[in-house]
């Protein structure tokens, strides 16, 4: 399948958007989309920091449940 060019704010919304209806995912929201040259998992982009408020392991749990999310998004879109 041929990945769609997406706007980072797009994207950035999207996975924000997914987080929030997560509930390990509660407290935190993604910062920024940003270019990934070396495409380490398929896309042209990453994730780029966490704003985050809770627990210290929020983010091992909400990386846990956004797997799937998150594979299917880096097979269809690059920035």
């Amino acid at each position: 399948m041929a990945r769609v060019t997406i706007n980072k704010d797009a994207l950035l919304a999207e996975i924000n958007q997914e987080m929030a209806s997560l509930h390990a995912c509660r407290n935190l929201r993604v910062m920024g989309v940003v270019d990934d040259p070396a495409r380490a998992r398929g896309a042209n982009w990453m994730t780029a920091g966490f704003l985050r408020s809770g627990y210290d392991h929020a983010e091992f749990e909400c990386q846990k449940a956004m797997v799937d999310c998150m594979a299917h998004l880096q097979e269809s879109f690059d920035i």
